[in-house]
């Protein structure tokens, strides 16, 4: 079996380099595609354990504070997870219960990140709290700055 050397893989890196597909020849690669049933469609545990590791360690790292692929992205992930091993089902300031929370505003309650500066890849009870929409909104905004939308 042929594999290509890193020598070769870098020439054509940079061969390519800046370089996009016509429209064209997007339509044609869709077109070519379709119709075709993906490798693991209906199939179940069709990953080893050490590649499911790898590729969980590798969104790990794409969701990063500090991962240039990023651009500002999102951290719902993290704060999933968070909530699914610190939810404690009330506000940690007021008391309000996750159910009057859903009843009063239409959702349950948040988790918040108390580190400063902030790294939610933390996952320590200590770097996070269960809070209600209003207490959030005073912990973010102490001083009840009224923010303006861009125009």
């Amino acid at each position: 079996m042929y594999t290509r050397t890193e020598e070769f893989k870098r020439k054509i890196s940079e061969i390519r380099k800046g370089k996009h597909h016509s429209e064209e020849t997007k339509k044609k690669q869709s077109l070519s595609n379709k119709g075709q049933i993906p490798w693991n469609k209906g199939k179940k545990n069709c990953y080893s354990k050490e590649t499911l590791e790898n590729m969980s360690n590798t969104h790990k790292k794409m969701i990063c504070n500090n991962n240039s692929n990023r651009k500002g992205g999102s951290n719902t992930f993290l704060h999933d997870k968070a909530r699914k091993y610190f939810f404690t089902g009330y506000c940690e300031i007021c008391g309000k219960t996750n159910e009057q929370e859903k009843k009063y505003i239409g959702h349950g309650l948040s988790m918040h990140n108390t580190l400063i500066p902030k790294d939610y890849t933390v996952m320590n009870i200590n770097a996070w709290m269960c809070v209600c929409q209003s207490c959030h909104q005073k912990i973010e905004n102490p001083k009840g700055k009224q923010w303006r939308k861009r125009t």
